[in-house]
This record gives C-alpha cells, structure tokens and sequence, in this order.
C-alpha cells in the first residue's frame, strides 16, 4: 500500500468472517440485528424509513461501507487530510540515478585531483596513505574511514556531516600548516569509505619513532617538545575540542629546522565539549589511562588531556612504556636523576584524583616548562 488511491479493500474480505461481516454490508446488518434482538426476538424491518445505522451518522456509514474504508484509509495515510499524492516512481527511480552519478562524479573527482601513494598506517578507525595533489605535486595524507566507522552530526544548515570533518576544519581554520592540528584539504563522502585529504608535512615522523631513535631524551629537549604539545592542547581546549588521544603515535615532530615542531593527527574520536563536561562513553580502556576510565566510568576533558600530557612526558623521558597501576603501586618511578620541577610536573599530571590535576593553562607557567 504505498499508493493510497491503489488501496483494494479485497484483502479485508478474504481474511475471516468475521472480518466479511464487519465490512459487507449484509455482514454490518446481521451483526447489528443480533445485538439489537435480544432473546432470539424477531428481528426488525430494515428500510429507508427505520434503519438504525443510516440514521446514525455519517461517520458510521464510512466506517461500515467498503467505499468509507477506502476513504478512511486515505485520510491516514494523506498528512493533515490533503488530497492524497500517488507515489512518483519515475522520480524516485530519477533520484537513485542522481546519487548514484554523484558518487562517480565524487570519485573521479578525488582520483583527477589527487594521487595515491603507499600505505603509511593502519588501525582499527581506517587507513592512511602518501599520496600528492596532481595540481602542485603538494604532498598530502589521504585517510580511508569505513562508513560504519563514521561518527556524524548535524551543522549549521542542518546537513549530516562526518564529526571528524567538522572537528578539523575548526581546529585547523588558518593558513594550511600555521596550527598545531594538521590541515584538512578535502574530503570525499563515498558509499563505502570517508576520505579524508590533509596536509603532510614533510620531512616528518611520529614521536614514537622519534624517540626510538635515542634510547631516552634528555630534558632541554623534551621541554621544547612538551611546550608545543601543551599549547597545542590548549588551542584546542579554547576551541571546545577534546582530542581524547593525545599519545606518541598521534604527535607528529617535523624535523626540517634544528628544533623540532610539534603537530596533532587523527581527530578519529575527538568530539565538541567543554572542559569540564563530564563524559560517560570510554571507548576502549589501556594500561596507561587515567583511573577515572575504569573506576569511574566517567571523565572531563580538561583533567583527561592534562594526564595524556603527563604519559607522553613520562615515556619520552625514560624511553618505556607508561603503566598506570605500576605508577601507582610505586614499581614505576621517575629517574632519580630528573630535576625537582620535572618530577613535579610528572606528578601534577599523573594524579589520580582529576580535580588534583592542574588545568593546561597552569601547565604553561609550571617552573619546568617555564623555566
């Protein structure tokens, strides 16, 4: 019954009998004479001058006549009792061909604009590859995200539009490259994946490899690295953005000067939130997040982003991996050899409690990095 002017009452008759007597108007008389009969008395002359149903008001006869049923049916099924409209199979089946062109046209678009290179990394979010814009040779990243992966919401002019899409374009809303959160070029919604194009600086490598490289990093160097990582954070915070995964393989450390300049990728998970906002959703729990995840089920943004601050300080000073219970149960401690301020500024992050965590703003002026 997608059409309301194809409605067939037919199907009403063949189900029961009870259901013919309901609606054929035989059916509507004898049910009625049995009621209004009682003790099995002789029914009563049905004719135009005494007929019980026809007198009672128009309603009913709709009701009970097959051509009431259909008409009924209609007024359902028409929004606020208009003219019933039939379903325009042309236009749908014009429609299906439009967006199905679309999607061609959207993938030959990224394919005449950009050139996919060799895979740079994988997880369980989607793909990343090297890649160029065809135009300039500019290089740039380009991100394959599952559709059943995609997080969405709706923007100003009320159109669904992919979370991390959203979420880049504010966090790098500048000249490509003059923030910390890497550039957002293009992106490309296609049936199957989101495409995400961004910017890849170059010569570049993740922290994490970066720090491989030396068996630990001293602390000169690391300041001049967490510096940029704090302010980062707070661009963000400012912004309403919370990263929620702020870690060694998401910091990327250009290396084309003698010091070293810090940037953030895969905003994946990230979401608009102010920074106390309490957050009751945790996507998957490690060894090095803060107690709140597992005790608590709960966090805020501010006191999240300060502790992830604290483990990328930690791993980067001594070279190993953070572990949260370990910290605590003191089988993991800072290297005697640390200044009083760096343990300080480890142990301010590292708190347990959240509310005992100072805010990023705190962290600029703490005597370590401001020293």
């Amino acid at each position: 019954m997608d059409n309301p002017t194809d409605f067939n009452p037919e199907p009403f008759y063949a189900t029961s009998r009870k259901r013919k007597l309901q609606y054929s108007t035989e059916g509507v008389t004898a049910g009625k004479r049995r009621k209004l009969s009682p003790c099995s008395s002789p029914p009563q002359p049905v004719g135009s001058d005494n007929e019980p149903f026809n007198a009672t008001s128009r309603k009913r006869k709709l009701q009970y006549s097959p051509e009431g049923v259909t008409a009924q049916k209609r007024r359902r099924l028409s929004p606020r009792g208009s003219t019933p409209h039939p379903v325009d199979t042309d236009n749908e089946d014009s429609r299906e061909k439009e967006e199905a062109q679309d999607e061609t046209s959207n993938q030959n678009q990224f394919e005449v604009k950009y050139e996919k290179q060799g895979l740079l990394g994988e997880g369980g979010y989607g793909s990343v590859y090297a890649g160029f814009r065809v135009a300039d040779r500019f290089p740039v990243a380009i991100k394959y995200i599952p559709q059943s992966k995609v997080l969405r919401q709706t923007d100003d002019e009320g159109k669904q539009i992919p979370t991390e899409v959203l979420i880049m374009q504010k966090a790098a809303d500048g000249e490509v490259g003059s923030t910390a959160a890497v550039s957002l070029l293009d992106h490309y919604d296609q049936e199957d994946d989101l495409i995400l194009v961004m910017e890849r600086p170059t010569p570049v490598e993740c922290l994490f490899d970066y720090r491989v490289k030396k068996p630990m990093l001293e602390e000169d160097e690391t300041k001049i690295i967490l510096k940029q990582l704090v302010k980062a954070a707070k661009e963000l915070e400012d912004r309403e953005i919370f990263h929620q995964d702020i870690k060694m393989e998401n910091i990327l450390v250009e290396t084309s000067s003698t010091v070293p300049r810090v940037r953030l990728i895969d905003f994946g998970i990230s979401s608009f939130t102010k920074r106390d906002t309490i957050h009751k959703f945790v996507w998957e729990t490690t060894c090095q997040d803060p107690p709140e995840f597992t005790h608590c089920r709960s966090y805020s943004a501010g006191p999240t982003t300060v502790w992830q601050v604290g483990v990328v300080t930690f791993e980067l000073l001594h070279g190993s991996p953070f572990h949260a219970q370990k910290f605590f149960w003191k089988d993991l401690k800072p290297r005697p050899e640390l200044s009083k301020d760096c343990k300080d500024f480890l142990e301010k992050c590292l708190a347990s409690l959240p509310h005992c965590r100072p805010a990023l703003e705190d962290l600029l002026l703490h005597p370590w990095l401001s020293g």
